[in-house]
């Protein structure tokens, strides 16, 4: 939310949580209709009440009642008045659909259930792998070596136990699945490919960066429009004169306009701009028309593991040998690293791989 407060810009956060409606154009951003509801305490009162805001481009409502949800005897009109701006000033930002609070797995929640299902199968397989049932083939009785409790074989005897390996195997296939549906729901990579007794390859690496590198282009892109979009609504409070600013400044004078006084004026061009800015006090502003300056992000870097893995290891040997601190070699890192953006299980070790191939019960797949 932004304003002007005593001809001072003034910046604030509208918590979602308080927004009961909302319509935004999606090509520009634009708010053309909010309602907000927000617990308020008046001054001698000992009760809560809630304040209910409706914003258009042309007028601002504000009713008042003592209880939520609001009843009609409860409701009082406080203020409807024209929009001073002729725009919303509310930003949204959108970071993403879920709700506030809500657990970074839960769209996934589901496919989780599955996942232990299928590590639930998988462990009660080794289990019986530990000790599964044994079998003998024999045309003949059985016999032991003298005083000995070894079985003696013929030629034709054989010897063996019962296993599920093409169940264990369609498991493990299944398994890998469910992974990659789970990083999708979630936009992620998560742990690993799952490549199961491998070690992940520099491929595979990328490709489970890649749903984490689109979602991050996405939101430096709509971060990027909606910080544009606020600086075009800083610069129409600039066109509307509702601020004080330096009007030599070389960075203020492409927003001024037709109705900003300038100390220069005459008083009969002071009479003229301040009817004009009355005559449009509650139209809409074009905020297409403003300039707003481009956003730049570094750019998203692909990400060469091997030679990160190798500056770790320079790092790791001259701190054994006390010629580097481990803050001093954070901060070297940083230096060396500055385009990178996205850095996640970037270097496996074959121990960790060997580790995640055991299913062996420390996965905590509910905290996937």
């Amino acid at each position: 939310m932004v304003g002007v407060d005593k001809q001072k810009f003034f910046l604030d956060r509208l918590k979602n949580d308080w927004v009961l409606d909302y319509l935004v154009v999606e090509r520009t951003g634009e708010l053309q209709y909010l309602v907000y509801l927000e617990p308020v305490k008046f001054m001698g009162s000992k009760d809560f009440s809630f304040r209910r805001t409706t914003y258009t481009p042309r007028n601002i409502k504000i009713e008042i009642y003592d209880k939520n949800p609001p009843t009609n005897e409860s409701i009082r009109l406080f203020k409807n008045i024209p929009n001073p701006y002729g725009f919303i000033p509310i930003v949204p930002f959108k970071l993403g659909e879920a709700r506030r609070g809500e657990p970074i797995w839960k769209p996934a929640e589901n496919m989780i259930m599955v996942l232990e299902d299928i590590y639930n199968d998988m462990r009660l397989l080794n289990a019986y792998h530990a000790a599964p049932i044994k079998w003998i083939k024999t045309d003949t009785e059985i016999q032991f070596f003298k005083d000995t409790d070894f079985i003696q074989l013929g030629p034709t005897d054989d010897i063996g136990a019962l296993t599920f390996f093409n169940v264990g195997e369609s498991l493990e296939k299944e398994f890998e699945t469910v992974i990659q549906i789970i990083s999708d729901l979630l936009l992620i990579p998560v742990t690993s490919t799952f490549q199961i007794g491998k070690h992940a390859s520099g491929e595979a690496i990328e490709t489970r960066l890649g749903n984490l590198t689109k979602r991050a282009k996405d939101l430096r892109e709509q971060v990027s429009n909606s910080t544009r979009l606020m600086f075009k609504m800083l610069a129409a409070f600039i066109m509307l004169n509702l601020v004080e600013v330096d009007y030599e400044d070389p960075g203020i004078q492409p927003y001024i306009s037709d109705m900003m006084v300038l100390p220069t004026d005459s008083q009969e061009e002071v009479i003229q701009k301040t009817l004009r800015f009355r005559d449009n006090l509650g139209k809409k502003v074009d905020l297409a028309q403003i300039p707003a300056p481009d956003i730049k992000f570094p750019p998203i870097e692909k990400i060469n593991a091997s030679e990160l893995n190798q500056l770790a290891q320079a790092f790791g040997l001259l701190i054994d040998r006390d010629l580097l601190s481990t803050p001093e070699a954070r901060e070297l890192l940083m230096m060396n690293l500055d385009g990178l953006s996205v850095a996640n299980d970037l270097v496996t070790s074959d121990e960790t791989e060997r580790e995640l191939s055991k299913f062996d019960g420390r996965m905590q797949l509910s905290n996937v």
